[in-house]
């Protein structure tokens, strides 16, 4: 039975929950809802391994559900700031027609060669 400080897999809403084990390929274990009976979540070692991974993906280093996550904010500002840029410069480059250059002058020397 998990009361408090429930694994990263399963989150805090979902407390009291039973946690049931098997020693099985992967160690799949079953989060049931202690009030409803219901299954929670189910989870092995590959899909902790995915959370894990998820987890840094999203820059989520608190292990807690919807904190104000400023690192992510700024970096996903920035991201869409470089994608407008880059939208900006592929407009005056590629798509926006140019303009006619500007022909040297001919310059004539004296004895009439161009």
């Amino acid at each position: 039975m998990i009361t408090e400080n429930p694994p990263f897999e399963l989150g805090r809403w979902t407390l009291p929950a039973w946690r049931v084990n098997f020693d099985d390929f992967g160690s799949p274990s079953l989060y049931i809802s202690a009030q409803s009976g219901l299954l929670v979540t189910k989870r092995h070692e590959l899909w902790r391994i995915f959370d894990w991974m998820f987890r840094f993906h999203v820059m989520d280093y608190s292990e807690e559900e919807n904190v104000k996550n400023l690192l992510l904010f700024w970096v996903t500002l920035f991201g869409i700031l470089a994608c407008l840029a880059g939208l900006v410069l592929t407009y005056f480059r590629v798509f926006k027609p140019n303009k006619p250059k500007a022909a040297f002058n001919e310059v004539t020397t004296k004895d009439g060669r161009t």
